[in-house]
């Protein structure tokens, strides 16, 4: 999962009162925000938020192919959302690395800075890049609604980082982060030129309008430089802090610290409004160390925080002096001089650091510090004064606030906050803090606006080569110092989608009393539907101040599709029970069954047939981000006591793979038996089932019946012929001469015909003969022109006159008497003269019709002495 930072700014108009350590605090709100779940390798991330005293301004960052950030807008009242905007994009192949910072001024209009490509405003002090994508450092203002009141670059031509930035009251815009370019735009600069090395910090300030600088300047030496956050004072000083490996970076001439003392320390710089150094210094031990986080009281003090790399970090009248690897917290007076105090913060006990250098830190009117972090409690811990939330037990991480008392000699209050990353913090004068960060985890929510969690993991098999997708979720909460108790949980918890019959792993429910007071009664947990859930806290049980329970939530989704159930606790709050909405997708696999149905030959009643095997594929394909899905088997039965079988199948079955079931059939009794083979699985359209058939002889008798697997019914054109295999078996005792016959129904004109390979076989003891069958059809067709002659009473054809005419003249040749002859020679001319053209004239062609379309029963006939058997097939003709 990426690194979320997330900054948080609040401004502080009103004055601040003073918070002892014994007050009670409850958590207001908690709230989920953008967490709307991405599809892809990366899911949402927090890059940076603010907050002014009526609203937060947070950017969502969602990396990949197609990056993509959005500036969301919330209240800072309840955490709903005022507006979201979407910000710009790097451009194609772009090197630099997505980073933004934001702010927020005391209207309520949101600051980002950012790399991308942007459309500048008319007049802004930069309107275009070098970068060969078009890509440059950027600052924009959005105002109420989420429109643009400007936007302009400032940028180099290389390569710029932002990674803080604020905003004072006459609007202008403060902005530190790192640029390895020698070109960054400069003005009244302390330092005008690019030191070398990696990277330099810059420090740049632009008017209210975005039209002009008041000053900018690098601020590095001979290493690398970083800035990594900004505050300003009421008198227009600047505070940086950051990181630098330069043994030259640009001290003043009385700082704290005058030498690099590791191989990078942290640096603290206050700059006057015109943005001269009023001193800058190192700030650490000969293990190095980093500042992540800075803020300014009313007296001109910095406050700075971030990570000692070694035990002999400055400490000045320290809360904590053991190190373990930890973070620091620490004040410089007004010049930079000296330190008020410097303190540890948290402990470390294995081999990589258990409290992160906090990223975020404010600062009352009374001189307290307030600062957030994340800690893995695997490993270390921090001090906790009146929590609303002490989470114990291993692989746990949470975020952790805490609050040190003007003088830093000791915690005024400090807690862990369920879980995930805290990445900045503010306080109002109320006493009310809030605080923001991100999470991958279920998070205790109070009144929210959005609770629901998205389960980051995309598959649940750990054989498969399954991708992790990190839907990061971000969060702001309030904390009042008001008593509890307070019930904290989420109101919904969706599940990716999970391969049916696979459990997920327990996804963490956390139940929490949020609250430094008061006590929860449970009395039971259950869930409903295709989930299940353990837990840490056995009911009935009851919930302290501070105290949190584990609920372990499963998917085991039984079908594809949408499955859901709820997680019910019952306690002695308000609202109760309390019920968490639970959903996810099932994934089903694919597979198929082949051959379907499975039918036998006519086997002797009591004799086993040889095995037949249906053979069981697992055709899953996996997505861009699932694996294929392997098949699941709960149940592999065969019903029908005819029917008997085994198999080689072994659950879970891998995509692309196959086994198969043997089949045996032994008949009971004579005539047609059946059975199914049922197959339970995770696919599509369980359970799977293949209808079983087979025919029993008895030993005196025998059977006629198609060949098994061959075809029962064929479709034909008419004039082509289909073709059917028959087998005709003995019983065991059977013997003698088997007739066939067969016969086409219904009878038309002209009538399909059938025909057999032989019209009897010989049989004997339990033998069986194959006997081909043959159904023909007639295809339409013409006859040719035939001539008739005319005759009384009819027509006479052409051949039949002149054979008449010929015996004519054969009569005249031998009477020789024309007299005698002459009534016959008229005849025969007229006869020749009609014959030839007269009288009817000759017919057209005539169409001779073929098979008629339809359906036909072909009936086939055995019979021996006193038995006799049939069985029908079927014939269509189109």
């Amino acid at each position: 999962m990426p690194r979320i930072r997330l900054i948080l700014c609040l401004l502080l108009l009103l004055p601040s009162v003073d918070f002892v350590a014994a007050q009670n605090r409850s958590l207001s709100y908690s709230t989920y925000a953008g967490s709307a779940p991405k599809s892809g390798i990366n899911g949402p991330r927090i890059e940076a938020a603010a907050a002014s005293a009526a609203y937060y301004c947070i950017v969502l960052e969602y990396p990949g192919e197609n990056y993509l950030s959005v500036l969301v807008q919330l209240s800072i009242a309840d955490g709903a959302i005022a507006y979201s905007v979407t910000l710009p994009q790097l451009g194609a192949n772009a090197l630099p690395q997505p980073q933004v910072a934001v702010a927020i001024d005391s209207q309520g209009d949101c600051y980002v800075a950012g790399i991308g490509i942007i459309t500048p405003t008319p007049g802004v002090f930069q309107s275009k890049v070098n970068d060969e994508f078009g890509n440059g450092q950027f600052v924009m203002k959005f105002g109420p609604t989420g429109s643009v009141v400007y936007a302009t670059y400032l940028a180099s031509t290389v390569a710029d980082a932002p990674s803080g930035l604020v905003v004072d009251n006459a609007g202008n815009a403060y902005l530190t982060g790192s640029t390895n370019a020698g070109d960054f735009p400069t003005k009244n600069a302390y330092q005008p030129a690019f030191a070398g090395g990696n990277s330099d910090a810059y420090v740049a300030v632009l008017n209210s309008t975005a039209t002009a600088l008041i000053y900018s300047t690098y601020f590095g030496g001979s290493g690398a430089d970083s800035g990594a956050a900004i505050a300003i004072d009421a008198a227009g000083d600047a505070y940086v802090t950051g990181t630098t490996s330069s043994n030259n970076f640009p001290t003043t001439v009385a700082p704290f610290q005058k030498t690099l003392s590791g191989p990078n320390d942290a640096f603290v710089v206050k700059l006057s409004p015109s943005g001269t150094p009023i001193y800058s210094t190192y700030l650490s031990g000969s293990g190095g160390s980093q500042g992540t986080a800075i803020a300014a009281d009313s007296s001109g003090n910095a406050h700075v925080t971030g990570e000692a790399g070694s035990s002999d970090f400055p400490l000045v009248n320290p809360f904590q002096t053991n190190w373990q690897n930890s973070a620091f917290v620490s004040e410089f007076n007004a010049t930079g001089s000296a330190l008020i105090y410097s303190t540890f913060w948290g402990t470390y006990t294995a081999w990589s650091p258990a409290v992160y250098p906090p990223a975020a830190m404010t600062v009352d009117s009374l001189g307290q510090t307030y600062f957030a972090g994340s800690a893995d409690l695997n490993s270390g811990s921090v001090p906790l004064v009146s929590p609303i939330e002490s989470l114990t037990g291993s692989n746990i991480s949470a975020g952790f606030l805490s609050v040190l008392n003007s003088a830093g000699s000791a915690a005024v209050f400090s807690t862990y906050t369920f879980g995930g990353v805290a990445t900045n913090v503010a306080v109002d004068s109320a006493g009310d803090i809030y605080m923001a960060g991100e999470t991958d985890t279920t998070l205790p929510m109070v009144n929210a606006q959005d609770s629901v969690f998205y389960y980051p993991f995309l598959c649940n098999f750990p054989d498969l080569n399954c991708i992790e997708v990190s839907n990061s979720q971000a969060f702001v909460l309030k904390i009042s110092p008001t008593p509890g108790p307070a019930l904290a949980l989420p109101s919904g918890l969706v599940f990716n989608p999970t391969i049916v019959l696979l459990p997920t792993s327990g996804v963490p429910v956390r139940l929490a009393n949020a609250s430094s007071s008061g006590t929860i009664n449970v009395s039971s947990i259950t869930t409903t539907g295709d989930f299940a859930q353990t837990n840490s806290c056995s009911p009935p049980f009851a919930l302290g101040a501070g105290a949190s329970c584990l609920m372990y939530v499963t998917f085991t989704p039984t079908a594809g599709g949408t499955r859901a159930g709820t997680l019910t606790i019952t306690d002695d709050q308000p609202g109760s029970p309390q019920i968490v909405q639970l959903s996810g997708q099932g994934l089903p696999a694919q597979d198929t069954l082949i051959p379907n149905p499975l039918t036998f030959a006519p086997q002797n009643v009591g004799k086993p047939s040889l095995p037949q095997a249906v053979t069981l594929t697992n055709t899953s394909e996996g997505t861009m981000l699932t694996a294929p899905a392997p098949l699941i088997f709960t149940q592999i039965s065969i019903s029908g006591s005819d029917f008997s079988g085994s198999n080689n199948c072994v659950s879970p079955l891998s995509s692309g793979t196959s086994c198969e079931t043997h089949i045996t059939f032994t008949p009971t009794v004579s005539g047609t038996r059946t059975g199914t083979l049922t197959i339970v699985d995770n696919a599509t359209g369980s359970p799977q089932t293949v209808p079983l058939s087979g025919f029993g002889v008895s030993a005196n008798d025998f059977v006629i019946e198609p060949t098994p697997g061959s075809p029962t019914s064929q479709t034909v054109s008419a004039g082509k012929a289909a073709t059917f295999s028959l087998g005709v078996t003995a019983g065991a005792s059977f013997s003698g001469t088997v007739s066939l016959a067969c016969n086409v129904s219904p009878v038309v004109t002209p009538a399909p015909m059938c025909s057999l390979s032989s019209s009897s076989v010989q049989l004997s003891g339990g033998a069986n003969q194959s006997v081909t069958m043959t159904v023909s059809t007639t295809a339409a067709g013409t006859t040719g022109a035939i001539s008739y002659v005319g005759f009384p009473g009819g027509a006479i054809p052409l051949a039949w006159t002149l054979a008449l005419f010929a015996s004519g003249l054969f009569l005249i040749r031998e009477t020789r008497s024309w007299l005698a002859t002459a009534p016959l020679t008229a005849v025969l001319a007229l006869t020749v003269l009609v014959g030839c053209g007269g009288g009817n004239t000759p017919s057209s062609p005539s169409s001779l019709p073929g098979t008629p379309a339809g359906t036909y029963t072909v009936s086939v006939t055995a019979n021996s002495m006193s038995l006799s058997h049939n069985t029908t097939l079927t014939v269509v003709v189109q």
